[in-house]
């Protein structure tokens, strides 16, 4: 460890120049966005919006309070949206890929969790109505 501190340039720490260019500077293997992936990103982008206007005007098109099972379904919704990406995944680019995403996926929703907690804590604190909860989720 303490030699792979060694290795590192601090070059950029003195110089203030951390950023995607000086990265790219030095590794041009490093890609964001490759002209081979247009297609994956389009294809993405394009179902990412369809399914968040299908959320927003569909699955909560009516204010009503949020029973278990309905978060159930819901919740198994997206988790049936997640598995679906990530077989695309593994159809397009391979096993290893799609492990990679679905750990990725795995350990987000794992991070995610947390934030469960910060809304129970301000609903609770503020005394929000049961019927009034799903607003802010949604704005």
């Amino acid at each position: 460890m303490a030699a792979a501190l060694l290795e590192f340039d601090f070059s950029h720490a003195l110089r203030n120049e951390f950023s995607i260019h000086t990265i790219i500077r030095e590794d041009p293997s490093y890609t964001l966005f490759r002209r081979e992936d247009a297609t994956a990103w389009l294809t993405f982008s394009c179902v990412f919006l369809c399914l968040i206007v299908f959320d927003s005007h569909f699955m909560n098109q009516r204010a009503e309070q949020l029973t278990v099972v309905r978060a159930i379904r819901y919740t198994m919704f997206w988790i049936a949206m997640a598995c679906c990406f990530c077989g695309w995944v593994f159809f397009y680019y391979g096993h290893q890929a799609a492990a990679m995403w679905m750990s990725g996926y795995m350990l987000e929703w794992m991070l995610s969790f947390d934030n469960l907690f910060v809304f129970h804590l301000i609903f609770s604190v503020y005394g929000t109505p049961e019927h009034l909860k799903h607003r802010p989720l949604y704005l």
